[in-house]
């Protein structure tokens, strides 16, 4: 069986790439810079890097500012073979006005299953607003949380937290219950919930066991991936080791080997 062979970017706080090398497919997750990095931050550069690049997906779980930038409809200028998968609460008149420039978009809602030849994807509930993706790239499958966490907020009441537990929980076994296998795995470790920091990510690992699990939501503290991993002890999960934005790894699925 041939290797699956995938470079990772961790652009800022959710915002991922995920490069396939067998299939020449980018898959750019809600895409976000913080207007202060704007200029200091040119992602996706790397479209110099990938001289076989194919085809492109950005995906939008949910339209929160900090998950989803309409620069993003500029880059099917830059590379025409660009799709966009965005959550419905993201149909707004002005992003149609941006859209109405190209055919390759599709709108989703929560429990839908779309194949577009090169990927299947399904999507799954939120514990906040939007949706969350499970892709599948030729064997390769990639979850994305969006904002699907455990919001575990010690301003909430009992009853709220407890809520918050099951919602969560439910959506997990929705995910176990469709996928075999999850190769990569992005969630929330947001350090805004103090020492209930590692709860989404550590249930994450316990009951789907991915192979690659990437903290995400933590804007600038990237010193929160070194936490969690302390937090949870020995994983078979591997995690990497990300310091600052446009950090990257690549990583080769049958043979696990690593590179920075």
């Amino acid at each position: 069986m041939a290797e699956s062979r995938i470079k990772c970017w961790h652009i800022n706080h959710s915002a991922v790439a995920i490069y396939h090398k067998n299939t020449g497919i980018l898959m750019v997750f809600d895409y976000f810079q913080h207007p202060r990095d704007s200029q200091s931050l040119n992602f996706p550069a790397c479209w110099e890097e990938l001289p076989e690049l194919k085809e492109a997906f950005f995906f939008v779980t949910h339209s929160h500012q900090d998950h989803f930038n309409p620069m993003i409809f500029d880059w099917k200028d830059r590379f025409p073979q660009t799709t966009y998968i965005l959550s419905s609460d993201v149909k707004t008149s002005r992003v149609r006005k941006k859209l109405s420039k190209t055919s390759a978009y599709y709108f989703v809602s929560s429990e839908k299953k779309l194949n577009l030849k090169s990927i299947f994807l399904e999507t799954f509930p939120s514990t906040d607003q939007g949706v969350s993706y499970l892709v599948q790239d030729e064997k390769l499958n990639i979850f994305h949380a969006g904002d699907l966490n455990w919001w575990d907020w010690k301003s909430f009441s009992p009853e709220e937290r407890e809520e918050e537990e099951k919602q969560y929980k439910d959506i997990i076994n929705q995910i176990k219950e469709e996928a075999d296998k999850i190769n990569i795995a992005f969630v929330p470790v947001d350090p805004r919930l103090e020492e209930n920091f590692h709860l989404a990510g550590e249930y994450f690992i316990s009951q789907l066991k991915p192979e690659i699990f990437v903290p995400i939501h933590f804007r600038d503290d990237y010193g929160i991936i070194k936490r969690f991993k302390k937090k949870i002890g020995e994983s078979d999960s591997f995690i990497p080791s990300l310091e600052k934005q446009g950090d990257s790894f690549t990583y080769s699925f049958n043979n696990k080997e690593l590179n920075p």
